[in-house]
């Protein structure tokens, strides 16, 4: 099996989601293949802009960690206005 993974490395959300694929790709004996991409050329082609979503979803970007055995560990998120 393979698994076809894009990614941007100015994203964190590829980080995290490297931290994910590479133990469940070795758990099912998968091979990944890497698809580089600019995130920022799509979002732009698109006319997203990130400072226009919504605040709560700001405050909440980042909320989780990723443990050394490639398990995401979330925290507890404060209601909006605390």
């Amino acid at each position: 099996m393979n698994i076809d993974f894009y990614w941007d490395v100015g994203s964190t959300n590829s980080y995290f989601a490297l931290k994910l694929i590479k133990p469940i790709a070795a758990r099912h004996h998968a091979t990944l293949t890497w698809h580089p991409f600019n995130l920022g050329f799509v979002f732009q082609s698109n006319n997203y802009v990130l400072m226009d979503e919504p605040k709560a979803k700001m405050r909440n970007r980042g909320a989780g960690t990723i443990c050394h055995s490639g398990c995401l560990i979330t925290s507890r998120l404060k209601p909006a206005g605390h």
